[in-house]
């Protein structure tokens, strides 16, 4: 129970609650060998013997310290319940905490990823393929034999003043 990390509260009231158990199994062990004949000498021990007394183990069974055991030891077990589910309850919140920290933190990776993934697109696409096309254009120009087509040189500023628009490209005639 040490290492289900049961705390001394706990065990306090599992302690009392095995005390009154003890009370109370000795008024049962009492009532059983009144019903046997056998009763206690001055030690304790169950040395005297007799006619056996059905009354008497009905007295303590029935009897008011008897009830007073039990009930003593459902209280107890019952505050030991409680300290229990206390205990665990505020350890399962905390882990729950945790884990919405965690999700949290998985959530904003995810969005962190999509940005870096959308930039990377755009990225791609307006120095990457806009050069291609740029290129491409050119090229287009000079397969029909027109040799006086004018391409951007990449210091040349242009329209968007980073990278050649499809526009700047004219031919001459």
């Amino acid at each position: 129970m040490v290492q289900a990390g049961f705390t001394k509260a706990e065990f306090d009231f599992l302690s009392l609650a095995q005390a009154n158990s003890d009370g109370l199994v000795g008024l049962e062990v009492k009532a059983m060998n009144a019903v046997k004949g056998k009763f206690p000498d001055a030690d304790g021990k169950y040395t005297i013997t007799g006619k056996p007394d059905f009354d008497l183990a009905r007295k303590l069974v029935h009897s008011e310290e008897y009830h007073r055991f039990k009930s003593n030891i459902m209280k107890l077990l019952d505050k030991f319940y409680v300290a229990l589910e206390a205990r665990t309850g505020n350890a399962v919140r905390t882990t729950e905490e945790q884990s919405m920290v965690g999700c949290l933190v998985a959530i904003v990776g995810i969005v962190i990823m999509i940005l870096i993934g959308g930039v990377t697109l755009w990225v791609v696409r307006s120095r990457l393929l806009r050069a291609l096309l740029v290129l491409k254009s050119s090229m287009v120009f000079l397969s029909d034999n027109d040799l006086e087509v004018k391409t951007p040189k990449p210091t040349e500023p242009t329209k968007s003043a980073k990278w050649p628009n499809l526009s700047s490209f004219s031919r001459t005639t």
